[in-house]
């Protein structure tokens, strides 16, 4: 996953187009080629649940600027309301476009804040399915999800746009130069009147 190019291609709509790559990988990683029901401005998860031997799982899409850590509160506030509108919800995938940082205390590998996640998860029965770039860069490189690869992180145009862009820029070039070039020539001939009327 290119993520300059993703932030190219989606400038200021990075969360928005986020949201619909997690949801692509989200239906991939469950076989689900019919897509899932959603309400407009669904709570807590992205779309309804889905069942997978006798469990629920819904997923949640973060894309922050700032630090998971910082960010914290918001995660855990969507767990919880995940769980109040989603009785059965069991597993929670969490979709966020940064890696979490290994803690920085001797012997421990889990950061504070991805244990303080985790717990809040608990205390509401659901287990946390971390999905990361890591895990990214490989559901983008298979076959199967190529073409969600494609959508997100290509900038690359086919010859025919090209071509109708390059004559869209050569008609606006010439309407300007048409006018420009009209302008000066009315210009010539109202010197030319007032000269010859001194």
């Amino acid at each position: 996953m290119n993520w300059k190019i993703f932030g190219v291609k989606y400038d200021k709509r990075e969360t928005w187009a986020f949201e619909q790559m997690s949801y692509l990988l989200f239906c991939s990683e469950f076989n689900n080629r019919v897509g899932l029901f959603r309400y407009k401005n669904q709570t807590g998860i992205e779309t309804e649940p889905i069942e997978k031997s006798g469990k629920f799982c819904g997923f949640q899409s973060k894309f922050y600027n700032n630090s998971i850590a910082e960010n914290k509160r918001d995660i855990i506030d969507s767990i919880k309301k995940a769980k109040s509108k989603n009785r059965h919800l069991d597993e929670l995938y969490l979709y966020i476009n940064q890696e979490l940082s290994e803690s920085t205390d001797k012997g421990k590998k889990k950061p504070r804040y991805q244990l303080d996640i985790e717990k809040a998860a608990k205390t509401e029965k659901i287990s946390i399915q971390w999905r990361v770039p890591s895990h990214f860069e490989l559901q983008l490189s298979l076959p199967d999800n190529k073409y969600i690869c494609d959508i997100f992180s290509t900038l690359t145009q086919t010859k025919e746009i090209c071509l109708i862009k390059f004559l869209n820029t050569t008609r606006i070039f010439y309407k300007l130069f048409k006018q420009k070039y009209h302008s000066a020539i009315n210009k010539l001939k109202l010197t030319e009147v007032l000269l010859l009327k001194q």
